[in-house]
């Protein structure tokens, strides 16, 4: 692209309302034409950190590296993201504010762990097409997610990996299907987690080993 320039450390003091992020090509070095942002080798960690102006992310067919939003979490809460076909490596959405729910039906893949961890504002999560297996792989992923309060699972999920819902102490409804197996978890898996949670693992949990 003839028109595109090489992206700026920081965008912090630019008067940007809107961007649009998405992976294309191979190339390497990233670069931005206007509001689109080609991901295409990795992309500068808190790039969107404290854009006082922003307000509206589009993330379309790439994959988020890590802190994504800032690596002290973007302070605006109000800001209106969108999202299909996304990846997430470890904490691409560490101390999120925006975030207030999730759905991972969008998301093509999730790598490594704390994808949400301290995002402090999201409050229910749709796991989508992710099974137990894949679950099982999500270390720390919500870890410290304090107003966590649903998540919702169309699988069965046999293993709850370490941390996962470390100190989510308002999580009160785990929509899982009925299932005879049995069910593992990390011994911190819900540390700090609500009564709610803690009943569930009485009964329905044993300890992993």
């Amino acid at each position: 692209n003839d028109d595109a320039i090489f992206m700026p450390e920081s965008l912090a003091e630019t008067p940007l309302t809107s961007v649009i992020i998405q992976g294309s090509g191979n190339l390497s070095a990233n670069y931005y034409s206007g509001s689109v942002y080609d991901i295409r080798n990795g992309v500068i960690p808190g790039l969107f950190e404290n854009c006082k102006n922003l307000k509206e992310i589009t993330t379309k067919n790439c994959s988020l590296p890590p802190y994504m939003f800032g690596l002290n979490g973007t302070e605006e809460t109000d800001i209106v993201f969108n999202y299909s076909n996304i990846g997430l490596e470890q904490y691409a959405f560490y101390k999120c504010a925006f975030l207030t729910e999730f759905d991972m039906s969008e998301c093509h893949a999730i790598e490594g762990g704390n994808n949400f961890a301290f995002c402090e504002n999201l409050k229910s999560v749709n796991l989508g097409n992710y099974d137990s297996d894949s679950f099982s792989r999500l270390v720390r992923c919500f870890y410290n997610c304090t107003s966590l309060e649903t998540v919702i699972s169309k699988y069965a999920l046999y293993s709850f990996p370490q941390e996962v819902f470390y100190n989510c102490y308002n999580l009160e409804n785990l929509f899982l299907p009925e299932t005879t197996e049995q069910l593992t978890y990390a011994k911190d898996s819900f540390y700090g987690a609500s009564k709610m949670a803690e009943q569930f693992i009485e009964n329905n949990l044993v300890t992993a080993e």
